[in-house]
């Protein structure tokens, strides 16, 4: 199951959906674009990479750190802006290591502001040992500014999205792991 910000997991998307690649990790060079971005711009001790993995892998792994006030460790990735309208969510083929993650998306409107910690998140975690999918709805992302959620806030535009990001920051210290081969719009 793939939790959401609610608590419930949502359906899977009905098989032979045409989908859109977000992300997918074939080569090396798949992974250059993506930059830790880690507790440490506060004075956090958090660490965080990203490799890749010869499975056709994007490799986030590190450790967490609640010293100093710390307690996140990220990655993020400019892109060119998708359309993604017309889709309902977001598909992930993951191993992870049992933590909870969040996928992290800024749209254009967001980008335009200064303001670098304003986001849309979804929540999901992922295993350890073999690949799964997991689901995130487009329902389950919630603007949130530095880890809080912010009400009122326009929904996400799915016609312009410019970033994506995987983030780990549940109060959990220690080291994590996540591997990614892809993300489809669907």
């Amino acid at each position: 199951t793939v939790p959401s910000l609610a608590g419930a997991a949502p359906a899977l998307p009905p098989i032979g959906r045409a989908s859109r690649v977000v992300a997918r990790f074939d080569d090396p060079a798949t992974v250059e674009p993506w930059r830790p971005l880690d507790d440490r711009v506060m004075g956090g001790r958090s660490r965080s990479s990203a490799a890749w993995s010869p499975e056709a892998a994007l490799v986030f792994a590190g450790e967490l750190s609640l010293e100093q006030g710390g307690g996140f460790a990220s990655l993020r990735a400019e892109v060119v802006p998708m359309d993604l309208r017309g889709t309902t969510g977001l598909l992930l083929l993951a191993r992870g290591d049992g933590r909870d993650y969040r996928l992290n998306l800024r749209d254009r409107a967001l980008a335009q502001r200064a303001d670098e910690g304003t986001q849309f998140r979804a929540t999901f975690r992922a295993e350890s040992g073999g690949w799964q999918r997991c689901w995130l709805a487009w329902s389950a992302f919630a603007a949130t500014r530095r880890g809080r959620l912010l009400p009122g806030v326009a929904p996400l535009s799915l016609d312009a999205i410019v970033s994506v990001g995987l983030m780990t920051a549940f109060r959990e210290p220690g080291p994590f792991r996540l591997e990614l081969r892809s993300i489809e719009a669907i």
